[in-house]
């Protein structure tokens, strides 16, 4: 390059950047005439890009673009660009102090927030740190961020007593203080550590370069290419740059299309705004910049005209007047696709990236700033086993070992609650000590027994405690489940020992004092490879685990002494802000990439998804810190830059071969806009008379849609099984036989399938536990006194009432809720028994009976455990059944829907009770308890008990000899109560895809 050539260069946008610069440096670029280079002398080039992803690509081009198999590559370098790598500058200033870590600032910042809450407690938000500790954690994130930009932009806090001068609400006056603080503590304890903040250092080491490339030139070329100026350190090395006699600025996507009075109306939102200020520092007139390569095409045109500034829009009209073959040309292989949702726009995108792997080559990749549509599309992939590419990787807490460290601090802060626990044992890396395979047996018999059903106590030794109580009562339990009922005699002691071993495990874990956060890391990492054992420390993630932990522990200094609470909220948010790229089995030719990472990169085809207004762009926001004329008194960039940001990526990537643009109609429940984008590219083309909907040039939605849909639907009926007559139940419970009339696919599955529901993991106190306490406790006082009450009944029946609510004196609802409850009822209840007592001979409580029926062919046996059976003055009964529910109504007994109490007296009647001889029932009663206000309620079942009694026996005998034939199928919800009744197996008979089909036989 002679003295008089420019200095600057441009690439179109929509032109294949690192393409065109690798075939420019081979050819010599920027060197001209005898000097130009060769494949050998390569490495006396110095090339600056804007990512470690740019240099990456740039060293594969170099080396295809060479056709050699080996090569000596330049100096390629990330120059460090708004949130890009750090510059990997050499010659470095040995005086510069090294940066703090982020952790280390972000402990730092949390204990300046503490010291800051306690000295100025009488704020509001002081306060709330001060109840809420955890707040600090995210106020120190935030202030993080606002520190990163004001390193970025070298604005300095000591501007701050000037804002004290703007008209502030009483909350940014909180923020002031906190701020003050900030800005005099923090440097000083950088300074004392001998450090300073990551995004000053780069900026020094910025301007360093520039220095010493000023100051000694090197002998070879040296290209910035890329780099769009943003950072003001990064402007001053560009304009060094420029100024060498063999060093060169590329830009990327400058406009030269534009006419000169809409350049002179690019503001912060535009694309070319940090271009122009780049240029115009530089004094070099934006037409007279040469362009690397060919002109840009008729794309780039349409981009130039899409980014029109607001204020020259009207110019609309004249500079696309007649350009309808222009428009069309420039939109040759750009696809508009519209989705319904979100779901849908990713497993359209899914199937663009599926159909470009039909191909023998050809890369993809999806550009969105949409982290959640991301993940959406690898979900979606993932149908057809395909791995993608993501350049912004997963949270570190989601794998390995990170995410057993995530479960155990789970198990910790939930108290060692039963699902935490659960969580814990399925964790492939839980062992305690035991092979997996050994444990996982254990684990499953300990939730079927110990984690179902009743409510566990709270805590490590709750666990433990409960485990003792449920072992001592299944030995007792005269219904155990059938897994229950069907582990192995020795599967008890190997539950205990495994209980015991877990607890000796995790027992450093429990009631942890407050102290320092490195004693509350160490005690759960060292409890974590307890666990794990040697397997800890491996798995893809262990590296970055490894390297988390180690910062963890050299930082951990600086953060405040806490309780494990606290510890474990810093901990899960580092494990959660690590990025962690799981590469096994990824497919090469696919990559999601952010729009960070998209800059210079070119594939074959690209896909710019999430194109909502609020997503691409993002709302621009001041920030919670600083207003926008704080920002402003500061000297600072208000937050439309970074729409102008977005909107050059938007462009560059626009450019490409293949475009497909892609946006979705809703976001969740809520309905979504397109980007201002998409809507300005509407306008263009209904502008030059085409028509939009045929941007969209394949059926995709349709594909999509059919992906889900079976070529013929067949609706799905009721399920009708007719099991073997020999299989079907010879005897039920009084009880059952309402569930038979109501429900008879519960008696297939129960009865005859032997299926047993489960209770749900650690399942909430329900209305079934607390009736049966009430009824275990009533029905054991009144079978201790069958003629007369004692004096002290009430202290009796309380007694009594304590021995069956002892296993769940931990449970702070049962006991502060139920309990009290229990006391009221016990109270009325004694009140209530003389009245009951007045004509009384005896009174029997929970007394069994079963009874022979002749079903002709065959015998069947009807049986009850009946509440209570009083015998009164005149030899006939009273039956008495407790309700903790609403008990049914006359209307709903006499039709035969609820017909346990007259069954009942049908037995009494046939003598079929333990110890009482025969004798018809004078009178049902229901007894509704519940301990509310009234604590209970008599319900009299208002008809003639034994009329009642020998027609429901007749009928039941009836409805037996009908299920004594093989054709008659146990209909599931036959006749349910409600419609919107859940029934115990409505899963099993699928009653949600029946009911939906119409299908109803």
């Amino acid at each position: 390059m002679n003295e008089t050539s420019a200095h600057v260069f441009t690439i179109p946008s929509d032109a294949a950047f690192l393409d065109i610069l690798s075939k420019a440096i081979l050819n010599g670029f920027p060197i001209s005439g005898p000097k130009k280079t060769t494949v050998f002398n390569l490495a006396a080039w110095t090339v600056f890009v804007p990512t470690r992803r740019a240099a990456r690509e740039l060293q594969a081009k170099l080396l295809k673009d060479s056709g050699q198999s080996a090569l000596v590559l330049p100096s390629i370098r990330p120059i460090g660009d708004v949130d890009e790598d750090l510059l990997e500058a050499q010659d470095i200033d040995a005086a510069l102090p090294n940066e703090i870590s982020s952790i280390g600032r972000q402990f730092m910042l949390v204990n300046l927030i503490d010291n800051w809450a306690k000295e100025y407690s009488h704020l509001n938000l002081a306060r709330e740190i001060l109840s809420s500790p955890k707040q600090a954690q995210s106020l120190a994130a935030s202030l993080g961020d606002l520190i990163d930009s004001l390193e970025t932009e070298e604005v300095s806090l000591g501007r701050l007593p000037e804002a004290y001068q703007i008209d502030l609400a009483s909350h940014r006056e909180s923020i002031l203080t906190l701020l003050e603080l900030i800005r005099t503590k923090l440097p000083t304890l950088l300074m004392n550590d001998g450090l300073m903040g990551s995004k000053e250092r780069r900026s020094r080491l910025l301007r360093l370069e520039a220095q010493r490339l000023r100051e000694n030139p090197p002998s070879g070329p040296v290209i910035a290419a890329g780099s769009t100026g943003t950072i003001p350190a990064t402007r001053e090395l560009l304009k060094a740059i420029s100024q060498l006699e063999n060093g060169v600025v590329i830009l990327p996507g400058l406009d030269q299309v534009m006419d000169s009075e809409s350049w002179a109306s690019v503001s912060p939102q535009h694309p070319q705004y940090a271009l122009k200020q780049f240029i115009d520092e530089l004094g070099v007139e934006r037409l007279a910049i040469p362009v690397l390569g060919a002109a840009g095409g008729k794309r780039d045109w349409l981009a130039s005209e899409l980014m029109r500034a607001s204020d020259v829009a009207d110019k609309w009209q004249t500079t696309l007047k007649g350009r309808a073959d222009d428009v069309r040309h420039a939109l040759e292989n750009v696809s508009l696709i519209e989705a319904q949702d979100k779901n849908e726009e990713a497993l359209i995108i899914s199937l663009i990236m599926r159909r470009a792997l039909e191909k023998p080559s050809g890369d993809v990749a999806l550009v969105t700033p949409d982290r959640d549509l991301a993940r959406r599309v690898k979900s979606a992939l993932s149908r057809w086993n395909i791995a993608v590419d993501d350049s912004a990787g997963e949270p570190l807490s989601r794998f390995g070992a990170a995410a057993l460290l995530v479960l155990l601090m789970d198990v910790v802060q939930s108290d060692f609650s039963p699902p935490s626990l659960s969580a814990l044992f399925t964790h492939h890396l839980a062992k305690f000590g035991y092979a997996r395979e050994s444990f996982k047996e254990a684990t499953r018999n300990i939730e079927i027994t110990v984690f179902r059903g009743s409510p566990m106590g709270e805590g490590l030794n709750g666990f433990l405690r409960h485990f003792e109580w449920v072992a001592e009562n299944a030995k007792q339990d005269s219904h155990p489940h059938p897994l229950v009922r069907r582990l192995a005699e020795e599967a008890w002691p190997e539950m205990r020992h495994c209980v015991q071993r877990m607890a000796e495990i995790l027992l450093p874990l429990s009631d942890r004092p407050p102290g320092s956060f490195a004693g509350h890391l160490e005690a759960l990492v060292s409890v974590a490879e307890n666990l794990a054992g040697s397997e800890f420390q491996t798995g893809e993630e262990a590296a970055a685990l490894g390297a988390l932990i180690d910062a963890l522990r050299d930082e951990g200094r600086r953060f405040p002494d806490c309780d494990f609470a606290r510890a474990a909220i810093a901990i899960r948010q580092q494990l959660q802000l690590v990025a962690f790229r799981n590469t096994r089995n990824q497919t090469a030719r696919l990559a999601i990439l952010g729009l960070l990472e998209a800059r210079l990169i070119r594939p074959e085809a690209i896909i710019l998804g999430g194109l909502n207004e609020m997503k691409w762009p993002r709302q621009s926001d001041a920030g919670p810190w600083l207003n926008r004329p704080m920002r402003d008194t500061f000297g600072m960039q208000q937050p439309e830059r970074q729409i102008g940001q977005t909107a050059h990526d938007f462009v560059q990537a626009f450019g490409a071969d293949q475009v497909f643009l892609t946006w979705s109609r809703r976001d969740g429940m809520e309905p979504a806009l397109p980007s201002r984008w998409i809507l300005r590219l509407k306008t263009i083309v209904k502008a030059v008379g085409l028509d939009p909907q045929n941007l969209s040039r394949e059926p995709w939605q349709d594909w999509a849609k059919q992906l889900d849909q079976p070529e013929k639907v067949v609706p799905c009926g009721k399920p009708l099984p007719r099991p073997a007559v020999s299989a079907r139940p010879q005897g039920l419970s009084v009880t059952r036989i309402e569930t038979l009339i109501r429900d008879p696919y519960a008696i297939y599955a129960n009865a005859i399938l032997g299926i047993e529901p489960l209770e749900d993991v650690a399942a909430k106190p329900d209305a079934a536990l607390r009736g049966t306490l009430f009824h275990n406790a009533i029905g054991e006082f009144f079978g201790a006194h069958p003629h007369t009450l004692p004096a002290d009944a009430l202290e009796q029946l309380i007694a009594t009432g304590k021995k069956h609510f002892l296993p769940y004196g931990e449970s702070s609802e049962i006991m502060s809720f139920w309990w009290s409850r229990y006391l009221r009822l016990a109270q009325w209840i004694i009140d209530g028994e003389t009245a009951l007592r007045l004509d009384l001979r005896k009174s029997r409580a929970e007394v069994r009976g079963s009874m022979e029926l002749d079903l002709g062919p065959s015998k069947f046996t009807l049986k009850a455990r009946a509440d209570r059976i009083d015998i009164l003055g005149d030899g006939r009964a009273r039956i008495i059944d407790y309700k903790t529910g609403t008990p049914p109504s006359a209307d709903e007994v006499t039709k035969n829907f609820s017909p346990q109490l007259t069954l009942e007296a049908a037995m009494l009647a046939s003598g079929a009770f333990e110890g009482m001889a025969k004798a018809e029932t004078a009178e049902l009663l229901y007894i509704r308890i519940t301990g509310g206000v009234p604590p209970g309620e008599l319900k009299p079942l208002k008809l003639p008990p034994m009329d009642a009694a020998w027609r429901h026996l007749a009928g039941l005998i009836d409805l037996l000899k009908k299920y004594l034939n093989a054709d008659q199928a146990y209909i599931p919800r036959f006749g349910m109560q409600n419609e919107d009744d859940v029934g115990r197996f409505d899963h099993l008979s699928r009653h949600r895809e029946w009911i939906l089909s119409g299908e109803t036989p």
